[in-house]
């Protein structure tokens, strides 16, 4: 009993970690998108 709930805390951590990297790569995607547009523009 106790590893099926040990497995289920893993999952929603890993769920949780997912989220949060899904984030910081949209975060890091308009950063990246906003310096690109500023170096296209004269």
């Amino acid at each position: 009993m106790d590893r099926i709930n040990g497995q289920k805390d893993q999952l929603s951590i890993d769920i949780n970690s997912i989220r949060r990297i899904e984030k910081a790569i949209q975060d890091i995607t308009a950063c990246l998108a906003s310096l690109g547009g500023a170096l296209v523009t004269p």
